[in-house]
């Protein structure tokens, strides 16, 4: 990124440079209590990232009020709106900063007391609220029941976080060389919102 201009240009390169780098790392253990429990911790996405390549920082005010102005170029006062707006007299383009990674800790157990039934439950806790990621405590809470050798029945319920609570389905095919799973996220989302997302997967073990 250069300035606003630019972003009605086509640039294209085979290998661009990284706008900034970083690292990041799991961390993770598990453990098996007997034959039927489980217990497993984890630490994803631990690491930084440093931007210092067409970096923008914006100090952004928390509000102002223009009155008074015809839109047109012609006009002070719609000019100075327009800077506000593009954040022109606030702008550090020179600067370089460090952002952290979507760090979460995870932590669960699980019981599976036969090959057709399992439950568990999980704790999940981010450590800021970047994309992807939130501060809030999540409790987990899921279930898996073969009613048939190859057809799994699961469901699963989440509370806290941004969406304050998610009721989920699946079910799928599992079979000796072949597994299909399908599943929703969110199914409450469906009355509450009028939208929900569906997920599937496959897996061919040769």
């Amino acid at each position: 990124f250069t300035d606003y201009n630019s972003g009605a240009e086509t640039h294209f390169n085979l290998f661009p440079k990284p706008a900034g780098t970083g690292w990041s790392m799991d961390i993770g253990l598990a453990m098996q209590i007997g034959s039927e429990w489980k217990i497993a911790a984890s630490v994803t996405d631990l690491g930084k990232i440093s931007w210092d390549y067409n970096t923008i920082t914006n100090h952004d005010t928390n509000s102002f009020a223009y009155y008074n102005f015809f839109v047109t170029g012609s006009d002070p006062t719609y000019n100075q709106l327009v800077d506000d707006l593009g954040g022109y007299n606030s702008r550090d383009t020179v600067s370089t900063f460090t952002s952290d990674m979507p760090t979460k800790y995870r932590a669960g157990i699980m019981y599976r007391p036969s090959s057709r039934f399992m439950i568990e439950f999980n704790w999940v806790k981010g450590t800021n609220d970047m994309p992807g990621n939130t501060s809030d405590v999540i409790y987990c809470f899921g279930a898996e029941y073969f009613p048939l050798p190859f057809l799994p029945v699961r469901t699963g319920f989440s509370a806290g976080g941004p969406g304050a609570y998610y009721i989920s389905l699946g079910t799928g095919i599992k079979l000796k060389n072949f597994t299909l799973d399908v599943g929703t996220y969110g199914l409450n989302q469906l009355i509450e919102d009028k939208r929900f997302s569906v997920a599937l997967s496959t897996k061919i073990i040769l």
